[in-house]
């Protein structure tokens, strides 16, 4: 077996970028998606939100708040497992192709299952290309097209899980806190912030070490467990990085030429945090595998 290398923070993100850099074509997913969520057709909720919004106004309940987003393009689901900069934005652009409103929620429903599911589809292509890069590895067209159907089942089988932890936990904060908001925020903020974490990895775990979602989150605790603070450190480094240029990214979008630099940007900066975690997460679970081999 190859030696395991343990790199430090630093050398983690140089080498998750410099992975990168040996492989530009990885970003052309994430900025294809965005052109396409900026300049393609776009499926507009905003006349169901208004009327739902009206509704709600005019039969006495609360009051919408001011900035409620109401412009959504459903398209954007496309891209919610992926480095986006459009996102769920309806861009202003006489390059754009015309908003279409959706009819009704059940065909809002409709669409938003297939995008859900094209969007787990285009992560897993996207990730699973960059994890063996990650492990140096060239597949053949044929075995990335396999594997990204596998990883599809995996992936949806692990945001099920996800979704149902999710809706457990909430149910748990909503019993004990006895129907205050402040206090079932409160109770939820701690689990939110480790799930975060945890999930981090989780997705590590799926690519890079190819297992099913269940020994995932199991891989994933490994990790945690046996490099807490290092897998700390570059988590909260990642958000901290991700955070900053999202503030640039929206600065530079008030403009087209400014939006595509961003959409490139994002692309380079956010797949070279995504593949320094799978760097960092190889490394250390080639470390803990060789250790119990030893052991």
């Amino acid at each position: 077996m190859e030696a395991a290398t343990k790199r430090g923070l630093v050398d983690t993100i140089a080498a998750g970028f410099g992975t990168l850099n040996r492989r530009l074509f990885l970003l052309l997913l994430p900025i294809g998606l965005d052109i396409l969520l900026w300049l393609g057709p776009k499926l507009s909720l905003k006349p169901l939100i208004d009327a739902m919004i009206a509704a709600n106004t005019a039969g006495g309940g609360v009051a919408t708040p001011a900035p409620f987003p109401t412009e959504i393009n459903l398209l954007g689901l496309l891209a919610f497992l992926m480095p986006s900069v459009i996102g769920f934005n309806v861009q202003d652009s006489t390059l754009a192709a015309p908003v279409q409103p959706v009819a009704d929620w059940g065909q809002a429903a409709l669409w938003g299952l297939g995008f859900i599911a094209a969007g787990i589809l285009f992560a897993c292509l996207y990730l699973g290309v960059l994890a063996a890069q990650v492990r140096g590895e060239s597949p053949a067209p044929g075995a990335v097209a396999g594997r990204t159907v596998l990883y599809w089942t995996q992936m949806a089988t692990l945001l099920l899980l996800v979704i149902a932890g999710t809706a457990g936990v909430t149910l748990v904060a909503a019993l004990f806190s006895g129907g205050n908001p402040g206090v079932m925020l409160a109770l939820l903020s701690g689990p939110f912030l480790a799930g975060t974490f945890y999930l981090f990895y989780v997705q590590d775990a799926l690519f890079v070490s190819r297992v099913s979602s269940v020994n995932a989150l199991r891989y994933a605790l490994r990790i945690v467990r046996r490099s807490f603070w290092a897998a700390l450190g570059l988590f909260l480094v990642a958000q901290v990085i991700a955070l900053g240029m999202g503030v640039i990214w929206t600065r530079l979008s008030s403009t087209p030429v400014g939006l595509a630099a961003a959409i490139v940007g994002n692309a380079y900066i956010a797949t070279g945090l995504v593949a320094a975690g799978m760097v960092f997460y190889y490394d250390r679970i080639k470390l803990i595998e060789q250790e119990e081999q030893a052991s």
